[in-house]
């Protein structure tokens, strides 16, 4: 069976491949562009969404280079989100260079908010691992001591974590964290 990881950057380069066919804008046609999408125009707006995608994965690899622990098709795809959002909510701008600085800070402000969150779910990961891990350890030392599997209110009390809190660990840890209902 191929790997996950194999077929999404197979996804992702294949993604990259087809951006190839499309062409830089002559920069007086790209202000055009920016001028009717700011307007509305939805026809432009979808010209630069295409002509931006090849920029806006350059940006992600970019992010990928600094943040390893980021999947670069989540990157991908956060940054298009950024470019679609920021060009629907472009307003005129006198300058070619003023349209590609506001649209570009959108790309980084969503590819920013997507690096954050995933690095906060890896810390809360981390957390809880290094709780079950906790858990394990003294239903080991209690089954030891006591000769039995401890309870969930014994567990509770030793960690000093809700009741709550200690079967939803259970839970997750499957029959490898079985303990006594008493």
């Amino acid at each position: 069976m191929e790997d996950l990881n194999t077929g999404g950057r197979r996804s992702l380069q294949m993604y990259l491949e087809e951006l190839d066919r499309f062409t830089p804008l002559p920069e007086e046609m790209e202000f055009l562009l920016f001028e009717k999408a700011a307007q509305g125009d939805r026809q432009a707006a979808d010209t630069l969404i295409e002509r931006y995608l090849q920029t806006v994965c350059d940006l992600a690899s970019e992010y990928e280079k600094t943040h390893p622990k980021v999947d670069a098709e989540d990157l991908v795809q956060e940054a298009n989100t950024g470019l679609v959002i920021g060009i629907q909510a472009l307003e005129r701008e006198k300058t070619l260079s003023a349209y590609r600085a506001r649209l570009l800070n959108s790309v980084t402000s969503y590819l920013e908010e997507s690096v954050r969150e995933l690095e906060e779910m890896l810390s809360s990961d981390r957390r809880l691992v290094n709780r079950m891990n906790q858990l394990a350890d003294l239903i080991g030392e209690l089954t030891a001591q006591l000769g039995r599997k401890p309870s969930i209110d014994e567990l509770s009390a030793f960690l000093e974590i809700p009741v709550e809190d200690i079967r939803d660990l259970l839970r997750i840890g499957g029959e490898d964290l079985m303990v006594s209902d008493q």
